[in-house]
């Protein structure tokens, strides 16, 4: 089953969003998906669970991400 990070992001395998992901994104939250451990993408919903844009945490995670690889932040981008 899919791990929760911070900021209410989920972390999932590429085969459990490929066969899960009408489900994973009717939930709303924001996703994580690798594929053999590596980061491939993130899914980060248009608005957040309260309604408010979720401009905020797509902002987190591009801070995670950009602090947790190797990448500098205009690779990343």
């Amino acid at each position: 089953m899919a791990a929760r990070t911070e900021a209410s992001v989920r972390n999932v395998g590429i085969r459990e969003f490929r066969d899960n992901a009408t489900k994973l994104l009717a939930a709303g939250e924001g996703l994580r998906i690798e594929r053999h451990g590596h980061l491939v993408g993130y899914f980060v919903p248009a608005q957040g669970r309260d309604g408010d844009p979720a401009l905020v945490e797509l902002a987190e995670l591009l801070r995670d991400a950009i602090d947790s690889s190797d990448m500098s932040q205009e690779e990343m981008i």
